[in-house]
């Protein structure tokens, strides 16, 4: 998958020690992310695409890339899902 996203406008977040804080303005709820979702989550809202994503992040962790390609996946979903990634233009 080679779209890019970008937080959603009505998002705001921080990176605190090991984990990011992704914070819904709209609805006021947060969610915290660990290491390996911090660091996706900081890919993708930087607007690089899934695949690359996924790439860095296992070369960086040295993990499997096609485990943490699933995982990226699967966190993409949710993000989606609550509307915390918006497509980027």
């Amino acid at each position: 998958m080679n779209k890019s996203y970008k937080a959603a406008g009505h998002v705001a977040w921080r990176r605190v020690d090991e984990e990011v804080v992704v914070l819904d303005l709209d609805s006021s709820v947060y969610y915290s992310l660990n290491d390996t979702g911090s660091r996706i989550w900081e890919l993708l809202a930087a607007g690089h695409p899934v695949d690359k994503t996924a790439s860095m992040v296992a070369q960086e962790y040295g993990a499997p890339a096609e485990e943490v390609s699933r995982d990226a996946d699967a966190l993409l979903k949710e993000l989606l899902r609550d509307k915390l990634l918006a497509p980027a233009s």
